[in-house]
């Protein structure tokens, strides 16, 4: 019976094969466990809470704001709790709802008791209900207030555009669908 050998470089690499696999295992088992958690009434958000919902949309013809009521098309809702954040970079909207057309989530300063007209972040989502929408903001929030506000994508062209045709959705009464928020930014000195 003839004995096969093998090079001395392949007994090295499943040595190391051998050494580095366990290693990669337990690194991956002690990864951060970035789940949501309610304390005390405020929702502690990580990026890895929400499902970044930005998805591409086979859209229909555009509305032209100008000749169609979009209320008359578009109803929805929009549900927001106070939360805490690690460094501003993103909000965690629990519940959003649109009806009749694609929508947007846009993330608006507080200004004096309403929300300002500078647009900090916005998150596409298609027609329906959503969970845990996470919309990344262009740049870091501090903590304060806040406002999710409910817009259309009328031209449906996933690109958002206010002032412009992609207005807010209202509610029965003429008001925006929208929420207040207060966000803490805690790990940021």
């Amino acid at each position: 019976m003839t004995e096969r050998t093998r090079p001395r470089h392949h007994l090295a690499a499943r040595w190391l094969v051998a050494l580095l696999a366990p290693l990669a295992l337990v690194a991956a088992a002690c990864g951060d466990d970035d789940d949501a958690a309610d304390v005390g009434g405020v929702t502690e958000t990580t990026e890895s809470d929400a499902t970044d919902t930005t998805e591409d949309v086979d859209a229909p013809d555009p509305v032209d704001p100008e000749t169609e009521d979009i209320q008359e098309i578009a109803s929805g809702s929009i549900t927001v709790e106070d939360q805490q954040s690690d460094v501003g970079g993103s909000v965690l909207v629990q519940e959003v709802s649109i009806e009749g057309i694609d929508g947007w989530v846009a993330i608006h300063p507080d200004e004096d008791g309403a929300p300002g007209g500078e647009i900090l972040g916005t998150n596409l989502f298609s027609e329906g209900d959503r969970s845990n929408l996470l919309v990344t903001v262009d740049e870091p929030l501090g903590s304060g207030t806040y406002w999710a506000m409910l817009h259309v994508d009328a031209l449906r062209d996933g690109v958002f555009e206010f002032p412009g045709p992609d207005v807010p959705v209202l509610t029965d009464d003429g008001e925006p669908v929208m929420a207040s928020f207060e966000l803490a930014v805690t790990g940021r000195n």
